[in-house]
């Protein structure tokens, strides 16, 4: 049984890996969303 779970551990370790750097860039893509949002609502209020 012990055997078996290693080939899964090294494909879910790398799963991970690329989990994590979706969620940086969806982060990124959050960040410039918000300070466009932003900019979009002060140029209206200025207006």
């Amino acid at each position: 049984m012990g055997n078996a779970q290693n080939p899964f551990q090294k494909k879910s370790k790398k799963n991970i890996q690329i989990a994590i750097k979706l969620n940086f860039l969806y982060f990124i893509c959050n960040v410039i969303a918000e300070q466009i949002e932003t900019c979009l609502y002060v140029r209206v209020f200025e207006i």
